[in-house]
This record gives C-alpha cells, structure tokens and sequence, in this order.
C-alpha cells in the first residue's frame, strides 16, 4: 500500500526521494502527507456566491392566506391554518401556482411549527451555501406557518430541506462565504418537509440528518418505467492505486446477460446500492427492448477525502483502477479485449462524472462509451491568481479525440454550466458527443434529477458503444 501512495504526484518517475539510493521510511511520512493534502485541495470544489437573485415571487394563495390571518381573532386564525394544513398542505407541498411569466411557476415552500429561531429553505443550487440566512422563510400574519415563494420555469427539479436552527445562521462575509464548519453546524438542524409529495431515497446520495424532499414541476424529468428484476448480485473489493483504500465493488447481472452483454460501470456506487430506480428502470428498458441485457459493476467510493483521490487522478491511476474493476466484474477469461470484449461503459457524477470523462480520452482500448453527470470540470482547482482551463480540457485538446460522451448538466449549476456547455462544444466538434433526454437539466448539482435522468443517459451510451465497435 505505501508502494502506491508512493507513486503519486510529487514523486518523480514514481519513485520518492532517498538518501543513499534507500528510502527512510519516517522521512518519508511527511511528503507523503503534503503530497495527498495537495491532491485532496486540488479536488475540492472552488466555491462562489450565487451570481443572481434569489427569485422570490408573491403567492395569491399566501397572500389571501395572510390577509384572512390579519382580519381573525385568536381562536379563528388557529381554525384558518387547521383547515389549510389539512386542505392544502396535506394534498402535498410545495405548493404551486401559474406563474407571472409564460411557462413560469410559483413554488411556495411551507412549514408548520414553533421556530424561535427562524425557519429556512435549503435547496439544492437554489438557496446560496455562502448566505444562508437569505433563504429565510417568512411567517404568515404573526402565525407559525412559515412560508418563501419563488417562482421558477415548469422544467425545475430540486431537493430540499427546512433548517430550524438553534442559533442564528452564520454570517456570510463578502469574499469568504461562511466557513465549511459553520455550514455544516447549520445543516445539523435540517429537517424533512412531511407533507412533500416524494423523498430521496435513504443512501441514494443524502447526506445529514433528515432526508432531502424533491419537487419536480411538471416538465422537469420524469421518474422512468420500472419492473424488477432476478439480478445476481456479486462482492469484490479491491485496493484504489491512487489512495491505496479498499473499495467495494458490487457486481449485479441481468438474468438475460450472457458473455457478449455491455458492461456498466457506475462511480460511487454504493448511492445506487440504497437505490433500486437505476436497476428496475435498466430491467424496463431490456423488458422493452431498447437495451441488450446489462452488467453493472458498483464501484463504491472510499469514506471522506479519499473519494477526491481517487476519482480525480493521474492517467496511470484512473487505467490501474479500470483495469482492476475489469479483471472483477468482466465477463471472464477467454474474451479478450479491444473489438473481441464486450462493450464498457463508465457513469459517474461529480468528480465520478470527471473520471468517466477523463478514461473516455486516456484508455479508448478499455472503454467504449461515458455517461458523465454534472462533471467536475473545474478540476484541478486553481487559484485566482494562476487560473487554469482544467486537464481534461488539456487532455483532450491534446489528444483531439475521445470516446463517445453523454454529458448532461444542470442550468443552475453556477460554478459549473460554463464549463460544461464549454465541454460539450469542443466533445460535439470533435464527433464525440451523444445527445441523450435531459441533456440539460432546469436543476443543481442534485441527485434528484441524477437519478431520473441516469437510465435513460446509460441506453444511450450502450448505443453509441455498440456503433463506435462496428
């Protein structure tokens, strides 16, 4: 294990600096540790404010609401929200009505309950990590009902959560935001909307304390076709090269895959292990015929930083780790490789949708096709005074070729779109981008539109495998 950690980026030619041609173990720690700390800053978001307003908007429904509250006496104003919780927000919350604008909607977020401290929305790329004390949401008429009305296109898709702090919210500072610790003390006293019409499943990306709602709007992407399946399901582990973790790797098979089947390799698996959309959902497209039955090796990540390392990594690396999950979930001996193996394809999200990216242009040989979700392009981060265009940029501007790519984004990925947009022009000139439904998505970096939009992307990317193997 210290053999590879020793091989990474800081260590010339893969070998560390030694005295008399040996290496001191102990003198050896510290490089080590500098090294892997530059590697986890490097993979670590660059973080800004929202660069737009938060687009509150005036509810007709609250504001008849709030002016019954005004006129009623103390006992009527108790018998007015009784008969609103249980008329309206039992039906199911958000709340929402037409729009100002064609194609506009107003999405009231509504929350019952004693607050000392205030109530306030979390959702995903709409609310601002750097300020959120501005998504603060509103009693109605002095009562307990809290409300933020906003008004967004009919195509929106988020995930949220009501934070109930015991103390006000940070404060965010011009430049610095609120600090990553603070944020996440705030986060500690988040809780789920009850009456929200549909929840994250648990460990299909959630994290803290109370699962995240999802609202989606009625143009925003749908839930897809299910039916279960008999899937056999396989354990492995193997060692990451790039941070020297054991990584679990669940191998689940269609009951109609043989040999010849395409092989799908989905980054952080383990959000697809507490998930059973993606499975059911592929069994719907093989049931129906869009789809040759699969394969589908879940790589799960390593706890905490470690994930950073090895998702976003140098080309020896991201081929070591493909080729291990390859020689665990392939389909045996005596298949080959290059045009006698059967099709692979590599999804991910995030800094997984990075490393899909970034194996369609290093190793064409072992990988026929990518499905890269909200990819980390920005990587490795740079600094305001050093900025840079990322490596895959430099990669494939280098290489001036890549394997075929579905790449979809979010519209409200700030820090984000631009690079993505970017990605997909130069992947479309050089005839490797693959059009695929929800290619961009009215949405954040979120995985409640991650995992409605995944089968569909992965359809698509076996059919550009396929062609590209012809």
């Amino acid at each position: 294990m210290g053999a590879d950690i020793a091989k990474g980026p800081g260590c010339s030619g893969g070998e560390c600096p030694a005295g008399n041609g040996e290496a001191n173990l102990s003198d050896m720690v510290p490089l080590l540790d500098h090294a892997l700390t530059q590697r986890r800053r490097a993979a670590t978001p660059p973080q800004a404010a929202r660069p737009w307003p938060l687009p509150r908007a005036r509810s007709p429904r609250l504001t008849a609401l709030e002016e019954s509250l005004t006129r009623a006496t103390p006992g009527e104003r108790d018998r007015i929200l009784d008969r609103f919780e249980a008329e309206v927000m039992a039906a199911g919350t958000p709340l929402v009505e037409e729009g100002s604008r064609e194609g506009g909607r107003i999405v009231s977020f509504l929350r019952r309950g004693p607050a000392p401290r205030g109530v306030y929305l979390e959702a995903n790329r709409i609310t601002d990590p750097t300020d959120p004390g501005e998504a603060r949401m509103l009693p109605l008429g002095g009562s307990d009902l809290c409300a933020l009305s906003l008004e967004m296109p009919s195509t929106w898709i988020a995930s949220y959560r009501f934070v109930v702090p015991g103390s006000p919210p940070p404060a965010a500072s011009p430049h610095e935001g609120v600090r990553l610790g603070d944020y996440r003390a705030f986060l500690a006293h988040a809780e789920q909307d009850p009456h929200c019409r549909e929840h994250l499943p648990a460990g299909a990306g959630a994290q803290g304390p109370a699962a995240h709602g999802v609202l989606a709007l009625e143009e925003a992407p749908g839930v897809p076709h299910r039916v279960t399946a008999a899937w056999r399901r396989r354990d492995a582990v193997l060692t990451a090269p790039a941070s020297g973790r054991e990584l679990d790797l669940v191998v689940l098979t269609h009951p109609g895959a043989g040999a010849g089947s395409p092989l799908v390799i989905c980054l952080d698996g383990e959000a697809w292990l507490g998930d059973a959309l993606l499975v059911e959902a592929l069994a719907a497209a093989v049931e129906e015929g869009r789809m040759a039955p699969p394969r589908l090796a879940l790589l799960c990540a390593a706890e905490g930083a470690q994930r950073q390392i090895d998702w976003a990594c140098e080309p020896a690396e991201s081929r070591a780790l493909l080729e291990a999950v390859l020689a665990l979930a392939g389909p045996g001996p005596g298949h080959g490789t290059g045009g006698s193996r059967p099709p692979v394809v590599v999804a991910g999200q995030s800094l997984g949708g990075l490393f899909a990216m970034l194996c369609a242009v290093r190793h064409g040989d072992l990988v026929d096709a990518v499905v890269a979700q909200s990819a980390s392009l920005w990587w490795p981060r740079s600094e305001p005074v050093d900025p840079g265009a990322g490596r895959w940029f430099e990669e494939v501007g280098r290489r001036g070729d890549s394997a075929p790519v579905v790449l979809q984004g979010g519209r409200l990925e700030w820090n984000l779109v631009g690079a993505l947009l970017h990605a997909r022009s130069l992947l479309d000139a050089v005839g490797a981008l693959v059009p695929a439904p929800h290619d961009l998505v009215t949405g954040g970096h979120d995985m409640a539109w991650w995992r409605r939009a995944l089968p569909g992307a992965i359809e698509q990317a076996v059919g550009a495998a396929g062609r590209a193997r012809r």
